[in-house]
């Protein structure tokens, strides 16, 4: 291959180099316009995923990468904006919808310790009635925590670690987590020759079965069994017309308290990504001074 032939494959070479670069070139621009249009438009998901693809598809535009991390900020903090100030309608709502509920509980107070303050559903407190009988109680801690007790007792220790909660109607179940005894929120005490047994379920082991409780049919009968640590069946009982509206009720506040924490995490979120972003320009600013 003489010199000349050498020199115009080299020319060659370089213009297909050239248009393939103008080609990625083109289409890299191509995709921020169109990611651009959907910001415009509010569609910040469609957004947001033609600014990533633009990442991979095209890795070796930097321009292109550089404008498009830019436009991806922007698009975040809007839809961020926009998030959080759907989210505040909802919070008050929720917060009128809990404060409502609040109204049906009375306070509980421990002299001296206020970490130790509950709140029950119209007095609920089924142990005070009858406490040889199997019940299911529930309030709510000072935190907002729902927390539950299975409590049974009888001749013998039973060792009870779980309970089985089932309705009638559709003939549905739970079973709540299994609670090892601890001498401490579980425990086993004895009276007279008889023998009692609590089970403690705190947060989200309580609110997997008041949610079960809360959601069964009006009309079902709801039947709480206790599980014992060797794996066969315990006492069995009913749980009351005045049980189920208490748990029910007591379910939806302490719901209501765990949405309303997050929606607050939202527009936390929210908050810091504005500063963080308003820290940046300012940084980007003073350098360009």
């Amino acid at each position: 291959m003489n010199k000349r032939s050498i020199y115009i494959l080299s020319i060659g070479t370089l213009l297909l180099l050239s248009a393939c670069e103008s080609k990625e070139r083109k289409g890299a621009s191509a995709m921020l316009d169109t990611a651009s249009q959907y910001y415009q438009q509010e569609a910040y998901e469609e957004a947001l995923q033609l600014l990533d693809s633009l990442n991979k598809v095209y890795p070796k535009e930097v321009e292109a990468r550089e404008q498009a991390l830019a436009l991806s900020r922007e698009v975040r903090l809007a839809r961020s904006r926009r998030d959080s100030l759907a989210i505040i309608p909802r919070m008050q709502a929720l917060i009128q919808y809990t404060d409502s509920l609040y109204r049906e509980f009375s306070l509980v107070k421990a002299p001296g310790m206020p970490d130790e303050n509950i709140i029950r559903y119209k007095g609920y407190d089924p142990s005070s009635a009858n406490p040889q009988d199997s019940f299911l109680d529930c309030y709510i801690a000072s935190d907002g925590t729902l927390e539950l007790i299975a409590a049974t007792s009888g001749a013998d220790t039973q060792g009870v670690t779980h309970i089985q909660v089932s309705e009638s109607v559709g003939n549905t179940f739970v079973s709540s987590d299994t609670l090892a005894y601890d001498g401490g929120l579980n425990y086993r005490f004895q009276d007279l020759g008889r023998h009692y047994e609590r089970l403690t379920f705190t947060g989200e082991k309580a609110i997997k079965v008041a949610s079960f409780i809360t959601n069964a049919p009006e009309r079902a009968t709801i039947k709480i069994t206790f599980g014992r640590e060797n794996g066969k069946k315990g006492r069995v009982f009913n749980l009351d017309k005045r049980a189920k509206e208490a748990i029910t009720k007591s379910y939806l506040y302490a719901q209501g308290l765990l949405d309303i924490a997050e929606l607050q995490r939202g527009i936390d979120t929210h908050n810091r990504r504005l500063l963080l972003e308003t820290e940046r320009r300012t940084k980007e600013a003073i350098s360009k001074k």
